[in-house]
């Protein structure tokens, strides 16, 4: 097999053959590896629901985790993302009941966030109670965004 075509299922191979293309291709696989964050609804791809806002101070960010506790769940920040793994175990013995639908989901499960500015990791707080995470990144002075607004002009 050529070793210059790209295949679907190959990461990022850009170092191992010197292919000056090697940005675009991580770019666009980190684009697919968080699609399904994004557009999937959360019930379906088993992902736990979220809410997040924005006031001129801080992102605010509660995280659904029935069941769970802190021990749980890790929160990581990785430059301008905000990750947040956990596993939930809900296995429980009935001998007494022979199930026709157990609807409880388990396993593990991983959500990432693209934040729209790299947060400084020691302005991050986060409690859990009654089964919510609430997450608290405040913003500073300095804090930018990742993106900046062009202007476009008309030709006069």
């Amino acid at each position: 097999m050529n070793k210059w075509l790209p295949t679907l299922f190959s990461r990022d191979r850009s170092s191992e053959l010197g292919d000056p293309f090697g940005t675009l291709q991580t770019e666009i696989n980190r684009l697919f590896e968080d699609f399904g964050q994004w557009h999937m609804p959360s019930i379906i791809s088993g992902a736990p629901r979220l809410d997040m806002s924005e006031s001129d101070s801080a992102l605010d960010i509660q995280i659904e985790l029935p069941g769970m506790n802190e021990k749980d769940v890790d929160l990581l920040i990785e430059e301008d993302r905000l990750i947040v793994r956990g596993k939930s175990d809900v296995e429980r013995e009935d001998k007494q009941r022979d199930y026709h639908i157990k609807e409880r989901i388990s396993g593990a499960f991983e959500r990432r966030l693209t934040l729209p500015f790299r947060p400084d990791p020691a302005k991050v707080k986060a409690s859990f109670a009654k089964g919510v995470l609430d997450i608290k990144i405040e913003k500073d002075a300095k804090t930018k965004p990742l993106g900046t607004k062009v202007p476009i002009q008309t030709p006069s």
